[in-house]
């Protein structure tokens, strides 16, 4: 039995001139549970006002029954598309509920109504669908078997392969979308058939060369060790992009089976080459290969990339071993990169400085010139945590050219810097700038004297007794 209360907001919400007080009948009607009232919600999606049409959305959410999700359902044959489109988005945020009522739908005499109710099946994913999909294979309209396969994508259930293979040879229009379902389903199974195609396709090109992209892309998800000696056999016989893909598989597969990409060190020269690719996918591929099989010239090579993509400098940078070498490249990349890229250099740099301050090699020593000249330049301008860092460097860069610089600053009684500089080099490891603070332990200014004190005493350079004795 229903309340006169909630009578009276079910005659507002459907009657009611003021589109304020519709809005305000849906939205107490969320409290409800009655399947005469989820009816009535739904004849709201209707109403000219779109803030009435979201308040009635919103209850029905609230209310989540079954009752409700097939009074929605309802609406996937409406003639206007903006309820149609509603229908199937609050059918979607329904999940589970839905199943049933779309699948009603999903074989609806329309074939607009099909594709609708079978698209919302794909996004919601629940396997119960999948008996109603695979009949409708063979649907007369070839966007209703598309949504199909999209679907079949989606609910990742490897037990559809076969259907997928059937559509695969029987639609020529389908192939490419059925090469990415098999993708998201990433079944052996389905690397099985993908590279039986590969085979078969002797020169592809048309529309054949984008099935083949297809394929390899989707083998990076579903293929297995068994398939590697034929995409490398592919590989040798292809080049440009087709072979950047093929490398981008045999990477994706050997490290889904952790095997090691040093195996693949006969592709050198390809892997060298894709990383001039403009799919940052298949360039970090390479990198990963590359690094692997570390060399002079592949070194080179990826230390080239520094500055492109700050993941990919993160990448290259957690697996190099450092040295000379490195540290120069760095340097000569290091105005091109991004603050954080910047950041991530440093740290890189910073472990290795101590070793190379003792290099007599005159490239090093340019570079570490180089190097301290543009950290002289940003680091006032570095952001907080930064700077610190950027500091350390210039010690162990310059350690007498740093000293010289800091003390000057510090000097400088009218600048605001004074004090920030002797916060900051309270916080750096090298130990020269422990030399610097000790110029001011007799400082006038009775704020600075205090700190520095302060600090030296905590780094046992100076004791409270000394101190005491002045």
């Amino acid at each position: 039995m229903i309340h006169d209360d909630i009578k009276q907001r079910l005659i507002s919400l459907l009657s009611d001139p003021d589109a304020d007080e519709r809005r305000r009948s849906a939205d107490a009607l969320s409290q409800s549970h009655s399947a005469i009232v989820s009816s009535v919600l739904v004849l709201a999606l209707q109403d000219n006002d779109k803030g009435v049409r979201d308040s009635a959305a919103r209850s029905l959410l609230d209310m989540k029954s079954k009752s409700a999700a097939f009074a929605v359902a309802e609406y996937l044959v409406d003639s206007s598309f903006i309820t149609r489109n509603l229908a199937s988005n609050l059918l979607l945020q329904f999940g589970e509920l839905s199943v049933e009522p779309l699948m009603h739908y999903a074989v609806h005499e329309n074939q607009d109504v099909r594709k609708l109710a079978i698209d919302t099946l794909g996004l919601i994913g629940d396997p119960r669908a999948l008996p109603v999909l695979c009949s409708l294979v063979n649907d007369p309209d070839d966007n209703v078997v598309l949504a199909v396969v999209e679907a079949f994508g989606n609910i990742k259930d490897p037990s559809v392969i076969p259907h997928l293979a059937m559509i695969f040879s029987t639609y020529a229009y389908s192939r490419v979308v059925v090469v990415e379902a098999m993708g998201k389903i990433g079944d052996a199974a389905a690397g099985h058939f993908l590279v039986s195609q590969l085979n078969g396709m002797a020169a592809p090109e048309g529309d054949d060369l984008l099935v083949n992209f297809a394929i390899v892309e989707a083998l990076a998800t579903t293929g297995s060790p068994a398939i590697l000696d034929t995409v490398i056999r592919l590989c040798g016989n292809s080049s440009g992009k087709m072979r950047n893909i093929y490398l981008y598989a045999l990477v994706c597969i050997a490290e889904r089976y952790e095997m090691m990409l040093m195996e693949f060190d006969h592709l050198r020269g390809p892997f060298i080459d894709a990383l001039q690719d403009d799919d940052i996918r298949i360039v970090t591929a390479a990198t990963k290969a590359l690094l692997s099989m570390m060399t002079p010239e592949t070194e080179a090579a990826v230390l080239h990339l520094l500055g492109r993509n700050e993941s990919l400098d993160q990448l290259i940078l957690n697996n190099l071993q450092g040295g000379g070498r490195s540290f120069v490249a760095l340097v000569k990349k290091y105005p091109s990169f991004q603050r954080g890229q910047k950041r991530t250099a440093l740290e890189f740099i910073l472990p290795m400085l101590n070793d190379l301050s003792q290099s007599d090699d005159e490239e090093i020593r340019s570079a570490r010139a180089d190097l301290f000249a543009l950290l002289v330049g940003e680091w006032i301008d570095a952001e907080e945590e930064q700077r610190t860092t950027i500091m350390d460097a210039m010690f162990y860069l310059e350690e007498e050219r740093s000293v010289a610089y800091f003390t000057d600053l510090i000097n400088d009684t009218y600048s605001w810097l004074r004090m920030r500089v002797l916060e900051l080099l309270a916080q750096i490891s090298h130990y020269r700038s422990s030399e610097v603070l000790l110029q001011f332990v007799n400082e006038p200014d009775e704020k600075v004297r205090s700190f520095v004190t302060s600090v030296l005493i905590s780094r046992g350079i100076l004791s409270d007794e000394t101190v005491e004795q002045g």
